[in-house]
C-alpha cells in the first residue's frame, strides 16, 4: 500500500540518523519524501507522480555517499538525472496534470528507465530498501518493475555501478572519482541506446522539431559521457541554463526561434544537427573518433573544458572544436 503523510515543518537542515539524511534547505522536499518511503514503511513507489519519481535521487544520492565525491550532498553525480527530470517538467515535456506524469511522453519514458534501472540495482545489491514500483494506469506494457524484467544489458551496468559503490562503503575496493563516473557514464548511455527503440511511438507524438531535438540530445549525451563530464548538482545546474524552457513547435527554427536567447537557439541548432548527422550516417564517425581520443586522460580533461564552455555559452564552432581537439591529440 501507499502512506500518505502531510510533511511537518522543518527548519535549515534535515537529519534522519537512520537513513543517514543531511539536505540543505534547498532539497528539503525530497528529503522529506525520501525519509517517508525509508523510514514511515511506505512499500511501494509510483515513478509515475514527479514528487515520488524525484524521490528516488534523494534515496539516492544519500545510500550511495563516499568520500571520494566529498561530503556535501550537491557533490553527488546523481543529481544531473534529477536535474533533467526538473527541466523536462519545467519545459512541459512530461505531459504533466497535476503531479501525475504522462507515460505517453517520450521524455518522460526515457527518464523512467533512467530512474528506476539504477534504483533496482541499488535495490538489488542492499544499497536500499526494497520497494514495489507501481506501474502507470496505461502504456503499462512498456515499463519494466523489477529487476529480473529490465534489459538484461542495461541491468548488468547498474549492477556494476551499484555493487563497486556498496564495496568502496565496505572499504573492500578503492576507485577514484573518475573509474566510477566512467561506471554511471555506461549505464546512462546503454540505458538510453535500449529506451529508444522502446518508445518510438510515444517518439512520433511529439512535433518533428521536437522529435529532432530529443532524438539528437539522446545522442549528444555520448558525447558528453566519452569527457566523464561530472553531473554533480551545481555544474549541471548552472549548465542547464540555456537548454529550451518550452516542447519546440514545427514553426522554430534555430537560430531563428524568436522567443529564445541566442544561446539557446545555437544549442537547439547543434543538438537539431547531431540528429541530421545520424539520419546521414555520419555522427557515429565522429562519435568514435571522439571517443577513442577522449581515453586519453589529458585529451579528456580537454574535451571535458571544451564542452563545459559550450554549455556555459554555446557557440556555432562546436564541431569544428571537436574535430581540433581529436586532431592535436593524435598530433601532440
Amino acid at each position: 500500500y501507499q502512506r500518505r503523510v502531510r510533511a511537518p515543518n522543518i527548519s535549515l537542515i534535515a537529519t534522519n540518523k537512520d537513513t543517514k539524511m543531511y539536505c540543505r534547505i534547498s532539497l528539503i522536499t525530497l528529503c522529506l519524501i525520501a525519509s517517508l518511503l525509508s523510514v514511515e514503511g511506505t512499500k511501494s513507489l509510483n515513478p509515475w507522480l514527479f514528487s515520488e519519481r524525484s524521490s528516488v535521487w534523494d534515496i539516492l544520492v544519500n545510500s550511495t555517499s563516499l568520500p571520494l565525491i566529498g561530503f556535501s550532498d550537491q557533490g553527488s553525480t546523481w543529481w544531473g538525472f534529477y536535474l533533467q527530470f526538473v527541466w523536462q517538467r519545467n519545459s512541459g515535456r512530461l505531459f504533466m496534470t497535476g503531479d501525475e506524469v504522462s507515460p505517453y511522453s517520450w521524455w518522460a519514458g526515457v527518464n523512467y528507465f533512467l530512474t528506476i534501472c539504477p534504483y533496482l540495482a541499488a535495490m538489488k545489491v542492499g544499497l536500499t530498501d526494497q520497494v514495489e514500483i507501481i506501474p502507470p494506469n496505461y502504456n503499462a506494457e512498456k515499463f519494466c518493475l523489477t529487476y529480473d524484467e529490465c534489459n538484461v544489458e542495461v541491468m548488468g551496468r547498474w549492477f556494476d555501478v551499484m555493487n563497486t559503490i556498496k564495496l568502496v562503503q565496505m572499504g573492500k575496493l578503492n576507485v577514484t572519482l573518475d573509474d566510477l563516473i566512467t561506471l554511471i557514464y555506461k549505464g546512462h548511455t546503454e540505458t538510453i541506446l535500449a529506451a529508444l527503440p522502446v518508445l518510438v511511438d510515444e517518439l512520433s507524438l511529439l512535433s518533428d522539431q521536437e522529435r529532432r531535438f530529443g532524438h539528437g540530445w539522446a545522442l549528444f549525451v555520448e558525447i558528453i559521457a566519452a569527457t566523464n563530464f561530472d553531473t554533480n548538482y551545481t555544474d549541471t545546474q548552472a549548465n542547464q541554463k540555456y537548454l529550451p524552457t518550452r516542447v519546440l513547435t514545427n514553426k522554430d527554427i534555430p537560430p531563428f526561434i524568436f522567443d529564445m536567447p541566442e544561446q539557446t537557439n545555437i544549442l537547439v541548432a547543434t543538438i537539431i544537427t547531431v540528429h541530421e548527422m545520424d539520419e546521414l550516417g555520419t555522427f557515429q564517425t565522429l562519435l568514435d573518433a571522439w571517443k577513442s581520443e577522449m581515453k586519453n586522460p589529458k585529451c579528456r580533461a580537454d574535451g571535458r573544458e571544451f564542452l563545459e564552455s559550450f554549455l556555459d555559452s554555446p557557440f556555432t564552432s562546436i564541431f569544428k572544436g571537436m574535430l581540433e581537439i581529436i586532431d592535436s591529440c593524435n598530433y601532440p
